[in-house]
């Protein structure tokens, strides 16, 4: 399965991660992989328009130079069933160290001093959005709250620069997406909206 988005980049993080935990539901094992050689991808699914498009950046397998324009895959997801036995060793050293630790939800807060004002509803879907999966656990996401309490906002923090992932708004897309589901499973109907803010994609979740 692959993620194949135009301008719109953080929308794919959001749609991506619910087709993923669909998969999961049904038993598939699946994770965002975001490392690939875009030529070797290119030869295997033909969707790029230009030549430019083909071209690595220095940071490794999967990123462009420069910003991606139009049309380019930016995120490929395996489907199987999964085998502990199958992982590398590197990969089960990452899954016992790092892959699941999260950091609580009052230190992902724009302003930790509105933890307690928050209702067990808010918490539980912040809690299901600060276990959203993001590129080497970075957890770049952070919650701010406007209209009483009754919007929650998602966005990096102003001037954040992933160290090696090129579209870390992609991870704020698929952390919005969890609060949705997460306000959803209360039985809000939540009412969604995405602006550019500063340099930065910011969802804003209404209930």
């Amino acid at each position: 399965m692959h993620f194949i988005t135009g301008a719109d980049i953080s929308k794919a993080g959001f749609i991506g991660e619910i087709l993923i935990l669909f998969a999961q539901s049904k038993g598939l094992a699946t994770c965002w992989y975001g490392h690939y050689k875009l030529s070797e991808l290119e030869r295997l699914m033909p969707h790029l328009q230009s030549a430019q498009q083909l071209k690595e950046s220095n940071m490794g397998y999967g990123y462009s130079k420069g910003v991606t324009t139009g049309r380019r895959v930016i995120c490929i997801s395996p489907l199987g069933y999964y085998e502990d036995n199958g992982l590398r060793l590197m990969d089960r050293i990452t899954k016992k160290t790092s892959s699941f630790k999260r950091k609580e939800i009052k230190d992902l807060l724009e302003n930790p001093n509105e933890y307690d004002k928050l209702t067990d509803d808010i918490l539980y879907a912040l809690d299901l959005g600060r276990k959203a999966p993001s590129a080497a656990n970075s957890q770049m996401w952070r919650f701010g709250f406007e209209d009483d309490f009754e919007t929650i906002t998602v966005a990096m923090p102003v001037g954040y620069k992933h160290f090696k992932w090129e579209h870390p708004d992609v991870d704020i897309g698929i952390c919005a997406s969890h609060i949705w589901l997460g306000l959803i499973d209360k039985g809000y109907n939540p009412i969604v909206t995405v602006n550019e803010e500063l340099g930065r994609v910011v969802w804003k979740l209404s209930i």
